[in-house]
């Protein structure tokens, strides 16, 4: 109930409504607002139709950054729910199509993550919006946002196959984060995409790079995680991972 006033009432604003002109603030904040509301309750679709506009109108505007990690996530997970229904029902009808989408959506998904990073890391450059958002120390749902798009970006090139670009990815988010458990997550790919290219040497010495990095990982990196893995679970993921 409170989802549909909400919407109903933005949609009020940005929809057929002569009073209030898109170079109203009052209809950019709406906009984003209703881009937002949709992405959080897992309409996908809605999330893209309307944080597109949005980010094609106000694309100097200061959340910029965050509507654009929501609108990648938003065509992520759409992606995701075309291979659940594809699993689901390997028979489906227009399965051809749906598959091209799904491919589609995860590049698209990647191309926004790489905004995302170069918005907000000082090393990957200026940002989206009036100022470079890397001058500024990131918030931390900005570090949140950072943090989950490396890894994202690199999943987007995992589910589409591109296995040799995942690699490359995901080592660039092991470096970017080597004192976080995110690091040993990223190695953990790298060996289920060396051994998807029948690289199993190289798988190897990725999941002995990934105990190199472990060890350095301080405890307190493990007491932040919402998952509540310890040291030890992360060791036990390295032994399964690891190829046999």
């Amino acid at each position: 109930a409170d989802f549909e006033k909400a919407e109903t009432a933005l949609l009020s604003l940005v929809q057929d409504n002569r009073d209030i002109l898109p170079t109203a603030n009052e209809f950019r904040v709406s906009l984003f607002t209703l881009g937002e509301l949709y992405y959080r309750n897992g309409k996908w679709a809605d999330a893209i139709l309307r944080l597109e506009e949005a980010m094609e109108r106000y694309p100097a505007d200061a959340g910029a950054p965050r509507a654009t990690f929501m609108l990648a996530e938003s065509y992520r997970r759409s992606a995701q729910d075309i291979t659940a229904a594809i699993k689901a029902n390997p028979a489906i009808a227009g399965r051809d199509a749906l598959e091209a989408a799904r491919g589609t959506r995860y590049q698209r998904a990647l191309d926004l993550f790489d905004r995302v990073i170069t918005a907000l890391d000082p090393g990957e450059g200026a940002g989206i919006g009036e100022q470079p958002v890397a001058a500024r120390a990131l918030s931390p749902l900005e570090t949140d946002y950072l943090r989950t798009a490396y890894l994202d970006r690199a999943a987007c090139a995992y589910e589409t196959a591109q296995f040799g670009q995942a690699i490359k990815l995901y080592d660039g988010a092991a470096a970017r984060f080597p004192t976080e458990p995110l690091a040993v997550e990223a190695y953990v790919q790298i060996v289920n995409a060396s051994l998807a290219l029948h690289q199993p040497t190289q798988a190897a010495a990725a999941v002995e790079r990934a105990r190199w990095v472990l060890k350095r990982i301080p405890d307190e990196a493990f007491a932040k995680l919402p998952t509540g893995m310890t040291r030890h679970d992360y060791e036990d993921f390295l032994n399964v991972a690891a190829p046999r």
